[in-house]
């Protein structure tokens, strides 16, 4: 059985991984040059904020792990900034630049200036960091050996 924190912590990642998703679909219409809708720019607005948001923890140590029990909503702050470096971080050590590069391309989408190198680089950052917040839900939902075995125990009759 899952944890309250658990709970939070999985359904915050999902979040991230639609938006993440929704991204993704927004930057392929304008890849495919079509009219983006309000929701696409509605989407890309948010994601946008996010990155800033979450750039702003750059090179920043929030709390030691087990500190986060009871701070899901820091712990989830923590675990997106380490998704999205991770998704966007192939040759780059500047992670404030990245992010600012990203920034700068999902406006210049908005505006609808972004050439296709911009348009898809934000798709590839949003369909990688998908596929790790989906793997991080997984995990975040998946029971670990001892918790399988507790409740079998429980379960099964004295």
């Amino acid at each position: 059985m899952l944890d309250r924190h658990s709970i939070e912590a999985a359904a915050s990642t999902v979040s991230i991984g639609m938006l993440a998703d929704d991204a993704t679909l927004a930057a392929l219409h304008y890849l495919e040059k079509h009219e983006l809708h309000e929701r696409d720019k509605q989407v890309l607005e948010r994601a946008r904020n996010m990155l800033l948001q979450v750039a702003e923890f750059a090179g920043r140590k929030l709390v030691s792990t087990h500190m986060l029990r009871d701070m899901t909503s820091v712990r989830t702050i923590g675990e997106t900034f380490d998704a999205v470096a991770a998704a966007g971080s192939s040759s780059h050590t500047d992670i404030a630049a990245m992010f600012s590069r990203f920034g700068t391309a999902i406006q210049a989408i908005l505006q609808g200036t972004a050439d296709d190198q911009e348009a898809s680089m934000v798709r590839d950052l949003f369909d990688r960091l998908s596929r790790i917040t989906l793997e991080r839900s997984r995990e975040l939902v998946r029971p670990t050996n001892q918790q399988r075995y507790e409740w079998i125990r429980a379960a099964l009759p004295s």
